[in-house]
């Protein structure tokens, strides 16, 4: 008999995302501000991210010897890329 060949990415069962075994995990997506570009202020505002966003921008900061005067995820990038460009 004749095997049905497996999709290369299977669909995870609900309430499940195993990703590890195959599975597409389930997408989400971040809301919008009014002018078109992603909204991190949920994201922004959790503690952990916090944590990880101020040690990622102390090294951008030491690496370009100041630090923006942008706020969160934007201000980081404004360092990262000023990082890149000096590369």
């Amino acid at each position: 008999a004749a095997r049905t060949p497996r999709p290369a990415v299977s669909v995870a069962p609900e309430g499940e995302a195993l990703a590890w075994k195959g599975h597409a995990p389930r997408q989400s997506s971040l809301p919008f501000r009014p002018d078109g570009k992603v909204d991190y202020e949920s994201i922004d505002q959790s503690p952990v991210s916090q944590v990880l966003m101020g040690t990622v921008r102390n090294l951008l900061a030491d690496a370009t010897g100041h630090d923006s005067r942008t706020p969160g995820y934007d201000g980081v990038m404004e360092l990262v890329r000023e990082v890149n460009d000096t590369e």
